[in-house]
């Protein structure tokens, strides 16, 4: 009984639209007949011939495209032609379709068809035939994002498709209006390209021979609403998943580096990279010794494109002599061209020559005051911005170095704006500094106490920390501001009093003074990189040390040296002993291991403070001290 209805409906709506419901059934069967019955009274468009072309047809599909005037099918769905004339006079001239017209070319002039875009890889191996063509459609080598344009008559005139990409599988299809008839009918071009890491890669299979612009001829036959598919080659680069081999030659440079010698075996090869949230030239991605395969040379495979800057150094004990990297320049950089690069082989040259690569230090506008000066300076090309001079200066007032006993250094090397004095003896007693010998380092009675680096109170100048805090607190690095324009912190205790981090102060922050009562030590692990140390780097300890034990400088103690150097901020004072053990290997001949950068603000910030507060006869414990010196004629 429920059949009876719904076909009774489908009846009743056949006639509501004047289509002979027998016909309907007689064309596509009981099967389909409620769907077709269903659209033919909902779209007056339709027309019942389309079921007799494939009754298998999905017909809600049909029916989605065509209701509306918005949107068609293509050619290959039955009955198109019947359809197409119906849809025109019962839709479209009404003036209803908001969409693409219908492919009508007889009456209104206009013209409509399927573009179908294949775009595929050539990759130096597939031909440009139609065969070879389809047969790379088939198996898949599609390029995705090509962009494809279509152009009317030549490619430079009128662009009809707006660029646009193909999708993953290499494919564009776009449902075309070729405009006035008078366009349709000539020939069209296709040209497609790629864009791979800032090089396009062009269209390169022409049908047309000779053709200037490499472009894909073809004549669209739109009055049969028909796909016209056609294939496009694109010759890319192999794919190497963003990689290049890398090969570095060590020679002999003992002759400059316009003339590199012969290669050097076993010479260690050490290549740094940046990558991204790490500091330049800090991770290690190789290290070894070359002649591996060929002589004087180490290789990398498969070196990723993303490692597009290298910094590289390279050295070799030979006999008694230490060679070290020279050419093209000490701790080399090399920028490669990623683009450039991938699926290729870099080749660079590195020269080693033998230097004098023993440690030494440097002042940064200040002075040295020691018993003793048996710093050499090296005479090769200095890196980070450093001159060839015991006292640098850098905007500064530069310095002097004044010495009790001797100075074996070249004269011409201790200061670059300065002077120097030594043999400060007075008949045959020792000079010494009166102010230190005087200073008690105990801290003043009123001193603030605290306990980490954070506890800095406002309109208080002078603290004082146990030792074991201090070192609490210095087991990772710390960033310190002052309440005011100086502070003074006072460590008490017999403990040894260790830095095994940096203590850097805030830019803006006031100055910081540290007293020690015990000896102190700086880890081998305070420091920074050499690609990283410039005569302008923030100190790795942002204050003044003043102990009345001995200072140490921590050296790893390797032979050659492998120490990372040091920034320190100056006064750098101890009442016993200072011992800078610090060596930095083949990076002495480039860099000083040790460099004290004066802050040549602290002594007035200290006057100041002791005569705002006169009412204590020695507010910071230090009052205004001076080296002072006995000269002999």
């Amino acid at each position: 009984m429920i059949i009876n209805s719904l076909l009774s409906l489908i009846v009743l709506f056949a006639i509501l639209i004047n289509f002979p419901s027998e016909m309907v059934f007689a064309a596509c069967g009981s099967a389909i007949a409620s769907r077709i019955t269903t659209m033919g009274a909902l779209c007056p468009c339709y027309d019942a011939t389309w079921c007799s072309y494939d009754g298998s047809k999905n017909l809600t599909y049909v029916y989605e495209k065509l209701c509306g005037c918005t949107c068609w099918p293509d050619g290959s769905v039955c009955g198109y032609e019947t359809l197409r004339t119906t849809y025109i006079g019962s839709c479209c001239s009404s003036g209803g379709d908001s969409g693409p017209r219908p492919c009508e070319v007889a009456n209104n002039g206009w013209g409509a068809y399927w573009l179908h875009i294949r775009v595929v890889d050539l990759n130096e191996s597939l031909g440009c035939t139609q065969a070879q063509l389809e047969d790379a459609f088939e198996t898949g080598a599609g390029v995705e994002a090509a962009t494809v344009r279509l152009w009317k008559n030549n490619p430079v005139s009128e662009l009809v498709l707006t660029p646009n990409v193909t999708d993953e599988d290499g494919e564009y299809i776009k449902y075309l209006n070729i405009g006035p008839r008078e366009y349709y009918t000539k020939n069209m071009r296709v040209l497609t390209s790629k864009e791979i890491r800032g090089v396009t890669y062009s269209q390169y299979c022409p049908l047309t021979v000779g053709d200037p612009y490499g472009a894909w001829l073809f004549s669209p036959r739109p009055s049969k609403c028909e796909h016209v598919l056609e294939y496009v080659a694109i010759d890319m680069p192999p794919d190497c998943g963003g990689t290049y081999n890398l090969n570095v030659d060590v020679k002999d440079a003992s002759g400059g580096c316009g003339s590199l010698g012969s290669s050097i075996d076993n010479a260690l090869v050490t290549i740094s990279a940046d990558t991204p949230g790490e500091d330049p030239g800090t991770v290690e991605i190789f290290s070894g010794l070359t002649g591996s395969s060929v002589l004087g040379r180490v290789t990398l495979n498969n070196l990723s494109t993303d490692y597009s800057t290298l910094y590289f150094q390279s050295s070799k004990i030979i006999g008694e002599n230490l060679y070290v990297l020279q050419c093209p320049t000490p701790y080399h950089r090399e920028i490669f061209d990623p683009v450039a690069v991938e699926c290729t082989d870099q080749t660079i040259e590195l020269g080693i020559a033998p230097v004098e690569a023993v440690s030494w230090k440097t002042v940064i506008d200040g002075d040295i005051y020691a018993q003793n000066v048996g710093i050499e300076v090296p005479e090769s090309a200095l890196l980070g911005g450093f001159s060839n001079y015991l006292i640098n200066t850098n905007g500064g007032s530069g310095g002097f170095a004044l010495v009790e006993g001797f100075i074996s250094a070249d004269p011409l090397k201790i200061y670059e704006e300065g002077g120097y004095s030594e043999n400060l003896l007075d008949l045959g007693f020792s000079h010494s500094d009166i102010t230190l010998s005087k200073l008690s380092f105990i801290p003043p009675d009123h001193a603030e106490l605290v306990t980490d680096f954070s506890s800095f109170s406002s309109g208080i100048d002078v603290y004082q920390m146990s030792v074991e805090d201090f070192n609490s607190s210095l087991s990772a690095p710390v960033f310190y501001t002052t309440p005011g324009e100086i502070a003074v912190l006072y460590i008490t205790g017999s403990d040894i009093a260790i830095f095994d981090a940096d203590l850097i102060k805030v830019p803006g922050s006031g100055s910081l003074v540290l007293v020690f009562q015990s000896n102190v030590l700086i880890t081998s692990n305070v420091g920074v990189t050499p690609l990283l140390f410039s005569i302008n780097s923030t100190p790795n300890i942002g204050a003044a040390i003043i102990a009345a034990g001995s200072i140490e400088i921590e050296s790893l103690g390797t032979n050659p040296g492998t120490d990372v150097p040091i920034m320190l901020t100056g006064p750098f004072i101890s009442e016993t002993t200072l011992s800078l053990n610090r060596d930095l290997g083949v990076s002495n001949s480039s860099l000083p291991a040790i460099a004290v950068k004066h802050d040549q603000t602290l002594m007035c910030k200290i006057g100041k403070l002791e005569k705002d507060n006169a009412d204590y006869s020695n507010y910071t414990g230090l009052r205004t001290f001076d080296i002072q010196f006995d000269y002999q004629e």
